[in-house]
């Protein structure tokens, strides 16, 4: 499995995590964030641009966990992507 981890705070721009990269286009990214950032639609669209054939879950939050932080206001985003495992949703998911 690898994984590459984004945080998306006020300022909109994406701040990978330290030796992040999946190596392959991702098949599962978790989004958690504040309600406000994703009620917005354009976040979810510039989400769904960055990972176009990964299925996206996740749920708003009280703090967004990124590494060893815990920040507010921001979107967390973790792409998983599995060399020997297909992923598939099972009822609605987000985007």
């Amino acid at each position: 499995m690898n994984v590459e981890q984004h945080l998306w705070q006020e300022k909109d721009i994406w701040e990978p995590t330290a030796a992040s990269g999946t190596g392959a286009n991702p098949q599962l990214v978790l989004v958690f964030g504040s309600t406000a950032r994703l009620s917005n639609p354009d976040t979810l669209s510039r989400i769904r641009q960055a990972y176009p054939e990964a299925i996206l879950a996740g749920c708003s939050t009280a703090g967004e966990i990124h590494g060893t932080g815990v920040h507010s206001g921001a979107i967390s985003v973790t792409a998983l992507s599995f060399r020997h495992s297909a992923v598939k949703a099972i009822g609605a998911q987000i985007a």
